[in-house]
């Protein structure tokens, strides 16, 4: 399954959402044909921990890609904020 086209990328989801990127070269373009095919694939094995890549994008400057992570978030409120006044 593939969503969320963009310029020729899209967000491969077969095993999660945003688990990986496919590239794609367009080969035909106009108002009554479309024709694509994959050239390149980012998973997220790219760095350590990551369970998916979801956006790649650049500039002349910089490129951007993001990755999943799990993470525990606590949901526990705290039983008192101290501002920076009360130390």
């Amino acid at each position: 399954m593939f969503v969320g086209i963009s310029n020729g990328r899209y967000s491969n989801c077969a095993k999660a959402y945003g688990y990986a990127i496919v590239f794609s070269k367009v080969i035909t373009l106009s108002e009554t044909e479309y024709d694509e095919r994959p050239i390149a694939r980012l998973d997220p094995d790219w760095v350590k921990g990551n369970l998916g890549t979801h956006t790649y994008t650049r500039t002349g400057q910089f490129e951007v890609i993001d990755g999943n992570f799990a993470a525990k978030i606590s949901t526990a409120v705290p039983s008192r904020v101290h501002s920076e006044k009360e130390g």
